[in-house]
C-alpha cells in the first residue's frame, strides 16, 4: 500500500517539504552525527531490561508508518515507556493513543491500542536509558485521544524537519524524568546533553514546545504555538516550566543557547529562551518571534543578538543577562524589558511600545524608540547614538555622557545622574526638560518647547557652546552655576546657586529674571529680560550688561559695579556697600539706591526720578555723575560730592544728611531745592543752583569758600555758622541766609541784593576810597561789591576802608 506523505501545518509542498528533510539528513552526515537509518522508518528499540509496565511495542500503520502502541497509563494519565534508542525517521512515526480505531493523517488508519482499554494517556513519557543521542527527520503523530509528548534523551537529540500532531504540548528534553508519589511527572533533571534543531527544522505550530537541555543550538526554523528553550543544569519543573539550577556532568558548554544565523523561532504565542548556568549565555545570529504574545531572553551569562539577527514580540519582550549586547534589531508592540547585570551596548535597533534598558554600565551608540525609554546605567551611561521616545525619555547614570553626534527627543526628557556630561546638539523636550545631577557640564544643546528644570547639587557648567533654551519658564540650581554661552526662556528665568553664580555669556528671559546665591554672583556677559532681579547675599559684581524692561533691582552686601551698564524702567541697588566704578546705571523712570555705604565715579541716571538713601555714607566721587530728568532725593549721614554731580534736570533736587561736602561738586535742580543737615554743608569752590526756590539749612557751618549759591527765585536759609570768603550767594527774588550764631565771615563774598523791599529815598553817604583793612561786620550784614549799581537799594553802612554793608537779615 502506498504511504500517505506527512500533511505539514505549512502548507508547503511535497516536494519542498521532503527535500528539505533530505538536505537536513545529509547536513547531520556532514557535521558528524551518529549513522540514521537510511529508509523511511524509525530505529527504535525497546530497552530489553525493560518491565512489562514501560515496555511499548512496535507495529504499523495500514500504510505502513511504524507505530508505537505505548503502555498503559497510570492513575494521573502518564504512559512511561523506555527505549535504548529513539530515532524518527523522515517517514514519521504514528504514537498510538487510541481507544478504538483511529484516522491518522500521516499513516492511514491505525488500529485501538489494546493495553489501553477505554482510557487514554493524557501524558505520554518516550525515555531514552542507553546513552545513544536520539535523531528526529521526520514527524510523530498522536493516534487517537490527543496527549502531550515528551522525549527525554540525556545523550542529546537533534531535530531536523520533526514535527508533532496532535499533541497540544511537545516536550524534548536531555533529561531524566522524574514522577510524583502519584504519578505524575514532576521534574526533567537535565545535567548534561545538547538539543540541536538543524535545517529541516521543528514544527510544531499546533503545539506548546518546550525545548530543554543544558546546551540548545537553533540552526533551523522552530514553530510552536509557544516554544520554550530553557538551557543549564537544572531541575525543570514540568508543569511551571521554572528551573533551579545545579551542578552538571562535565564542562559546562561555551553558549547555553546558540540561535544561528538560518535558525529562528515562530511562536504564535510566548517565545522564552532561558539560560541558568552561571557564565554560560545566549547567542542569536538568526530570528526570534512571538506573533501574537510576549517574548523573553534570559541568561546567568551573556546575551549577544548579533547582525542580522532579529527579535519580535506583538506583546512584551524581555531580555537579562550579565552582559547584553545588541548589533541586530529587537522590536515589542508592547514593553521592553533589557536589563545587564554588567553592561548592556546598543549598536543595533530597539523599539517597543514603552522600554526599560537598565544596566550597570550603558551604551547606546544605535537607535532606540519608544513612546515611553526609561534608561539607567547604575556606573555609567553613554550616549553616541539616537533616542527618540513620544512620550517620556528618562535617562539615569551615576555618570552620563551624551557624545557630539547622538540625539536625545522626547515630549518630557529626564537627566538624572552624578555627573552630566552634554556634547550633543540634540536634547530635545517639546514639554518640557528635566536635568538633576550632582555635577552637569553642557557643551552641547538642551532644547524644550515648554520649561525646563535643570538643578545640580555641586556645579552646573554651561560652557563654551553650550545652549539651555526653553519656550517656558527656566529653573536653575545648584551649588556653583556658571554660564559661558547661552540660557535663553521665553517666559521666566530662575537661577539659584547655593554657593556662587557666575555668568559669562548671555542669559535671556521674555518675562522675569530671579538670579540669586548664598554666595557671589558676577555678571560679565549679557542678561536681559522684562524685569529683572540679582541677589547675592555676599557679593555681587556686574562688568557687563544688564537690560530690563521693566524692573532691574540688583541687592548684595557688597554691590561692585565695575565697568559695564545697568538699564531698567526701576533701577534697584540694594545692599550694605554699593559701589559704582566707571559703571552706567540708567532708569527709564525711577532710580532707587539704598545701601548703608554708596560710592559712585561712574554715571547714575533716571529718566524720571531718582532717590539714593545712604545709611553712612554716599561718596559721589571724581566724575561720578547722579542725574534725573526729574526728582533727586538724597537722604542718608553722609553726602559727599566732592567732584561730583548731583542733578535733577527739571525737578526738585531734596537732600537730607548728617553732613555734606560739596567740593568743587554740583548740587543742581530745574525746580525747587531742598538742602538740610543736622551738622556741616562745605560747598568749597562748588556749586549749588536752584531752577526755583532753594531752600538752605544747616545745623552747623555752611561754608561757601569761592563757592556759588544761586536760585532763579530764591535763596532761603539758616546755618550755625557761615564762611562766605570768596563766595556767591544769589537770586533774582532773595537771597538770605539766616546765620544763628555770631561768626559770619564775608571776607570777599558776593551775595548781589536784587529786587529787595525799597527803601526810603536817600542819598548815599560819599564813597571813600576803600583801603586795606581787616573789619568785621555785626551779624546780619554782609559786604557788597563797591562798584554794584545796587547799593541805594539797601541800608546800611560804610566801613572806614569805603566798602559798603547791606543789612540781610538780623539774627534772632
Amino acid at each position: 500500500m502506498q504511504k500517505t506523505p506527512p500533511r505539514i501545518i505549512d502548507s508547503k509542498s511535497r516536494t519542498v517539504w521532503f527535500a528539505a528533510r533530505a538536505s537536513a539528513f545529509a547536513a547531520l552526515c556532514a557535521f558528524g552525527m551518529q549513522p540514521l537509518v537510511a529508509s523511511a522508518q524509525a530505529k527504535l528499540t525497546i530497552t530489553p531490561d525493560a518491565g512489562a509496565a514501560t515496555r511499548p511495542t512496535i507495529g504499523t500503520s495500514s500504510n505502513g508508518t511504524q507505530v508505537v502502541n505505548i503502555v498503559a497509563p497510570n492513575a494521573a494519565g502518564v504512559s512511561s515507556n523506555r527505549f535504548s534508542d529513539y530515532n524518527v525517521g523522515t517517514g514519521g512515526v504514528i504514537i498510538n493513543n487510541a481507544t478504538q480505531a483511529a484516522q491518522t493523517q500521516i499513516g492511514g488508519t491505525v488500529q485501538a491500542n489494546s493495553v489501553l482499554g477505554k482510557q487514554g494517556a493524557k501524558l505520554v513519557l518516550m525515555q531514552v536509558t542507553s546513552g545513544a543521542q536520539s535523531q528526529l527527520l521526520g514527524t510523530t503523530e498522536i493516534a487517537g485521544n490527543s496527549a502531550n509528548l515528551v522525549l527525554a534523551n540525556p545523550a542529546g537529540i537533534t531535530c531536523s524537519g520533526c514535527g508533532f500532531l496532535n499533541a497540544p504540548r511537545v516536550t524534548l528534553a536531555t533529561g531524566t524524568p522524574t514522577l510524583k508519589s502519584d504519578g505524575s511527572l514532576d521534574t526533567i533533571d537535565v545535567k548534561q546533553g545538547t538539543l540541536a534543531v538543524d535545517g529541516g527544522g521543528l514544527n510544531g505550530s499546533t503545539s506548546a514546545v518546550d525545548l530543554i537541555a543544558r546546551a540548545i543550538t537553533i540552526n533551523g526554523k522552530v514553530q510552536g504555538k509557544s516554544i520554550d528553550a530553557i538551557a543549564g543544569a537544572n531541575r525543570v519543573n514540568y508543569a511551571s516550566k521554572s528551573a533551579l539550577a545545579q551542578a552538571g556532568t562535565g564542562s559546562a558548554p561555551q553558549v547555553a543557547i546558540d540561535v544561528q544565523s538560518l535558525g529562528s523561532m515562530y511562536g504564535d504565542g510566548a517565545v522564552r529562551l532561558l539560560g541558568t548556568e552561571a557564565g554560560v549565555g545566549v547567542r542569536d545570529n538568526g530570528t526570534l518571534t512571538s506573533l501574537t504574545g510576549n517574548l523573553s531572553v534570559g541568561a546567568n551569562g551573556d546575551v549577544t543578538i548579533a547582525v542580522p539577527a532579529s527579535i519580535k514580540a506583538a506583546g512584551n519582550a524581555a531580555i537579562n543577562g550579565a552582559n547584553v549586547t545588541n548589533d541586530g534589531s529587537i522590536a515589542a508592540s508592547g514593553s521592553m524589558d533589557v536589563h545587564a547585570t554588567q553592561a548592556l551596548a546598543n549598536r543595533g535597533t530597539i523599539t517597543a511600545d514603552s522600554m526599560s534598558l537598565i544596566a550597570n554600565t550603558l551604551s547606546n551608540a544605535g537607535k532606540v524608540a519608544a513612546n515611553g525609554i526609561r534608561m539607567g546605567g547604575d556606573r555609567s551611561l553613554i550616549n553616541t547614538g539616537t533616542i527618540e521616545a513620544a512620550q517620556q525619555a528618562e535617562l539615569a547614570g551615576d555618570s552620563m555622557t551624551l557624545a557630539a553626534d547622538s540625539s536625545v527627543n522626547s515630549a518630557n526628557v529626564t537627566l538624572r545622574g552624578g555627573t552630566i556630561t552634554n556634547q550633543s546638539n540634540a536634547v530635545n523636550a517639546s514639554r518640557f526638560l528635566n536635568i538633576n545631577a550632582d555635577h552637569i557640564d553642557n557643551a552641547g544643546t538642551l532644547s524644550s518647547g515648554g520649561g525646563a528644570y535643570v538643578n545640580a547639587m555641586s556645579t552646573f557648567a554651561n560652557g563654551a557652546n553650550g545652549t539651555l533654551t526653553a519656550q517656558d519658564n527656566v529653573q536653575i540650581g545648584g551649588g556653583n552655576v556658571t554660564n559661558d554661552d547661552l540660557i535663553a526662556s521665553a517666559r521666566s528665568l530662575d537661577a539659584n546657586g547655593a554657593l556662587s553664580l557666575t555668568n559669562r555669556g548671555t542669559l535671556t528671559a521674555g518675562d522675569a529674571m530671579n538670579l540669586s546665591t548664598r554666595g557671589s554672583l558676577l555678571n560679565s556677559g549679557k542678561m536681559s529680560a522684562a524685569s529683572l532681579s540679582m541677589t547675592a547675599d555676599q557679593s555681587l559684581t556686574n562688568s557687563g550688561t544688564i537690560d530690563a524692561t521693566t524692573q532691574a533691582t540688583l541687592a548684595s552686601n557688597n554691590l561692585m559695579l565695575s565697568g559695564g551698564s545697568v538699564k531698567g524702567g526701576t533701577v534697584t541697588l540694594n545692599g550694605g556697600t554699593v559701589t559704582n566704578q566707571n559703571a552706567t546705571v540708567n532708569a527709564g523712570q525711577l532710580l532707587d539706591i539704598r545701601a548703608d555705604n554708596v560710592e559712585n565715579t561712574g554715571t547714575l541716571s533716571s529718566n524720571g526720578d531718582a532717590r539714593v538713601n545712604a545709611m553712612n555714607t554716599f561718596m559721589n566721587g571724581a566724575n561720578g555723575t547722579l542725574t534725573a530728568q526729574n526728582n533727586v532725593q538724597i537722604g542718608g549721614t553722609t553726602l559727599n560730592n566732592s567732584n561730583g554731580s548731583i542733578e535733577a534736570v527739571k525737578g526738585t533736587l531734596s537732600v537730607q544728611a548728617s553732613t555734606i561736602a560739596n567740593l568743587n561738586g554740583k548740587l543742581s535742580s530745574g525746580n525747587a531745592m531742598s538742602i538740610n543737615t543736622r551738622g556741616d554743608l562745605d560747598n568749597t569752590g562748588g556749586t549749588i543752583t536752584a531752577g526755583r526756590d532753594g531752600q538752605i539749612d544747616v545745623g552747623g557751618k555752611l561754608t561757601n569758600d569761592n563757592g556759588s549759591i544761586t536760585s532763579q527765585a530764591a535763596v532761603r536759609g539758616t546755618a550755625g555758622s557761615m564762611s562766605n570768603v570768596g563766595g556767591t550767594i544769589s537770586a533774582p527774588i532773595s537771597a538770605e541766609i539766616r546765620v544763628v550764631g555770631d561768626n559770619d565771615r564775608n571776607n570777599g563774598g558776593f551775595i548781589p541784593p536784587v529786587n529787595p523791599t525799597p527803601e526810603p529815598e536817600r542819598t548815599p553817604a560819599p564813597k571813600p576810597e576803600p583801603t586795606p583793612t581787616t573789619f568785621v561786620p555785626p551779624p546780619g550784614f554782609v559786604r557788597m561789591d563797591p562798584h554794584s549799581p545796587d547799593l541805594n537799594k539797601y541800608s546800611g553802612f560804610y566801613d572806614q576802608d569805603g566798602y559798603f554793608y547791606a543789612r540781610i537779615f538780623m539774627p534772632s
